[in-house]
């Protein structure tokens, strides 16, 4: 038997801390990455994201991330759940996020954004915002 590469990474609740590694988004079949309430995870959100084509879930409420939301995280198309409430964040939400056309769910409260919401009609599965 073969292993292929992992298509879930459940890191919630833990003690992690330090940034995220590049070497994760090498892991081009993750649908999920959830590394919630670990509180010590800092650094921006890697541009790298773009690169898992196959993300639909992606968790990282509770930790210390800062940094601009980067436009690469919206390229992906299976893009469903994106949950980055309580970090750091800073900057606008950039008009990208309508790339992201498979997007249901969206928290990014508890952050330091600033700017115009963008226009988000073209999101039609969003529910939850």
């Amino acid at each position: 038997m073969q292993l292929g590469l992992p298509e879930k990474l459940q890191l919630d609740a833990n003690n992690l801390s330090g940034q995220m590694p590049n070497e994760l988004f090498a892991l081009s079949q993750l649908t999920t990455i959830t590394m919630d309430g670990n509180k010590n995870i800092n650094g921006s959100v890697p541009t790298l994201v773009g690169h898992l084509k196959h993300l639909k879930y992606l968790d990282l409420d509770d930790n210390a991330l800062n940094g601009t939301l980067p436009r690469e995280l919206f390229t992906s198309t299976s893009l469903m759940v994106l949950d980055l409430d309580s970090n750091k964040l800073q900057g606008s939400i950039p008009s990208e996020i309508n790339f992201a056309k498979n997007l249901t769910f969206i928290q990014l409260y508890g952050n330091e954004l600033t700017g115009a919401i963008p226009d988000l009609s073209s999101l039609k599965g969003l529910s939850e915002y």
